[in-house]
């Protein structure tokens, strides 16, 4: 076995064993992502367009905010589409 195979190898083994200590459904980091999304979107309004859009936005202005749509797992600000992951625009929406 090279020297590549081996380094490989040994990544894999040092993922694996830090993947087999996770103790929630998410990763470690993903995890800790979300709860900053969480705490950012507490601090946003949440106007209701309809059953599952919402516009979010910071205090007086709606120019800086996202539509959510809760339904179809989308945000104007690209987030929750592009990383498959809720923004801080979904976070504030889904509370």
């Amino acid at each position: 076995m090279n020297a590549s195979c081996k380094e490989i190898f040994s990544l894999i083994i040092h993922r694996k064993e830090k993947a087999d200590k996770w103790t929630k459904p998410l990763a470690p980091e993903m995890e800790e992502d979300l709860t900053l999304h969480f705490e950012k979107g507490r601090y946003l309004n949440v106007d209701s367009c309809g059953p599952y859009t919402l516009q979010v936005h910071p205090g007086g202005t709606v120019m800086t905010g996202g539509v959510v749509d809760l339904q179809e797992h989308t945000c104007t600000c690209g987030l929750f589409q592009c990383m498959k992951f809720p923004c801080p625009h979904a976070c504030a929406a889904s509370q």
